[in-house]
């Protein structure tokens, strides 16, 4: 069934003429996935009912059916852990049960897991066990305001809680990441998120939530961090390039896409636009 579940889903995709270039089946699963039969720990051990043999063997039905409707496409299989013991227990789990995929994905949220030594330790460590993958950083984020009471760990002192705090974490990130060969994809979490403009009297998903996306929620700007991910891979001339000033005329008469092209106030075809410092989405009719 995960097989039929698989290729539908993707000729479901192609046939909408969005075929993937990655494709990541299952989302932060060292405990397994399809609960209960499928739950087991990172280390291959069996929990509750659960095991990592149904786990691999999950996995695997799904991946080939990857594999047969999309033969390009890369894999991609997520860790969320914090620590590189549970990190390698993980993947040598993987590596025990033959598992097929091209790229190991991280998760990153310092208030999670810690410092950036922390990450590129484990990014190293990577490296060298598994020198044919690449690796990628497929969610991360950082708060631009209100620093949740329930971190594991508080990285204010590095990166307030602020507009500034967020781009340079952006920064630091992209810095270290653009050391390792390897890594070749960099994801944020929810980037786009925006709730300016809705009905304050109704409860929003952000408030005292998690205020780390790309866009200010009472004003509907763009936040200074869009601008630092142009700079992953040293691709500035092809990144998102915001207008300076925000009261100059050019900029509030001119509309940009998200890799920084300026075009028309009203766009010819439909998708995701910056007028202003705002986002903008057009759908054409």
């Amino acid at each position: 069934m995960l097989y039929d579940y698989t290729v539908s889903s993707l000729n479901a995709l192609k046939a909408a003429g969005a075929e993937p270039d990655f494709i990541q089946p299952g989302n932060e699963i060292t405990y397994g996935m399809l609960w209960p039969t499928g739950h087991c720990y990172p280390n291959g051990s069996n929990y509750n009912g659960g095991t990592f043999a149904n786990f691999a063997r999950y996995l695997k039905a799904g991946i080939r059916g990857c594999r047969e409707t999309c033969p390009e496409a890369k894999i991609v299989i997520q860790a969320e852990l914090s620590t590189w013991q549970n990190v390698a227990s993980f993947f040598k789990t993987l590596s025990t049960y033959t598992v097929d995929y091209d790229v190991i994905g991280l998760s990153y949220y310092p208030h999670f897991h810690g410092s950036l030594a922390t990450l590129e330790g484990i990014i190293r460590n990577l490296e060298t066990a598994y020198p044919e993958k690449s690796i990628q950083i497929v969610e991360a984020g950082y708060f631009h305001k209100w620093y949740p009471e329930n971190a594991d760990y508080n990285t204010t002192q590095t990166w307030p809680a602020t507009d500034e705090g967020q781009r340079k974490f952006t920064a630091d990130l992209i810095e270290m990441l653009n050391r390792h060969k390897s890594v070749d994809g960099f994801y944020w979490w929810w980037p786009e998120a925006n709730e300016y403009g809705l009905d304050w009297a109704t409860k929003r998903v952000t408030d005292n939530w998690y205020n780390a996306s790309l866009w200010d929620n009472e004003t509907g700007r763009a936040l200074p961090a869009l601008d630092e991910l142009q700079r992953f891979l040293n691709s500035e001339s092809d990144g998102i390039l915001l207008p300076a000033s925000a009261d100059s005329d050019a900029q509030n008469h001119s509309t940009y896409d998200l890799t920084g092209r300026k075009t028309a106030l009203r766009p010819s075809s439909k998708g995701v636009y910056i007028r202003d410092r705002q986002k903008m989405i057009f759908v054409k009719r």
